[in-house]
């Protein structure tokens, strides 16, 4: 038999599940991989350090002023929004650690020479998408939907097929973005008109 704790406890996954299924991180998150390739292609890399900030803020206005208005607030226990905070700053800095450490390879791979230039010449061009899946990852985690995990996959088979072709990690960030956006684009639109706005805005619960 099952007990009221665990009962409880399913119902509070299920509803933490069921907040991120109306596609404002699909289309935050793509936004930001489509900023990351932006600034990557016009060699702005010191861009990439606003992108953060401002899908933040973009993500909240979405939520507070189209989302929470047709469905309403769910409040969650303490630990429960503990545990998402972390898992956003976890995120937040694994991302700036991958983009360091893709910078120290790149530097590396200018001051050396042998095997390893040959290896890093022909690869290093699908690294950052392939940074950027562990992201993905990371947010398929925090989540636990699988959507995040075909992202994840949309990263790497880009930098896979496109790497051998010669495509520079700009235009490859770019594809995969853009298919992560238009997911997002569908999924916020599908939510939309299946929750039509509701009068006086969506009330705690």
């Amino acid at each position: 038999m099952t007990s009221r704790p665990t009962t409880l406890g399913e119902m509070e996954r299920q509803s933490y599940r069921s907040r991120w299924k109306d596609g404002t991180l699909d289309l935050t998150g793509g936004l930001g991989v489509l900023g990351v390739g932006g600034t990557w292609s016009l060699d702005i890399y010191w861009g990439i350090g606003f992108l953060v900030p401002i899908l933040i803020a973009l993500w909240f206005v979405l939520r507070s002023k189209l989302v929470e208005p047709r469905i309403g607030r769910v409040r969650f226990r303490r630990e429960r929004r503990e545990a998402e905070k972390s898992g956003i700053q976890g995120s937040v800095l694994v991302g700036v650690g991958l983009l360091v450490a893709l910078l120290v390879v790149q530097l590396f791979q200018v001051r050396s020479g042998g095997g390893l230039q040959s290896w890093a010449d022909e690869w290093i061009a699908g690294l950052p998408c392939a940074l950027l899946a562990l992201m993905a990852l990371t947010a398929a985690a925090l989540t636990g939907l699988f959507r995040f995990l075909v992202y994840v996959g949309v990263l790497l088979v880009t930098a896979t097929v496109a790497t051998p072709l010669g495509m520079e990690p700009g235009p490859q960030i770019l594809i995969a973005g853009g298919l992560i956006t238009l997911s997002g684009l569908f999924l916020f639109a599908r939510f939309l008109s299946d929750h039509p706005a509701q009068m006086g805005g969506g009330e705690a619960r």
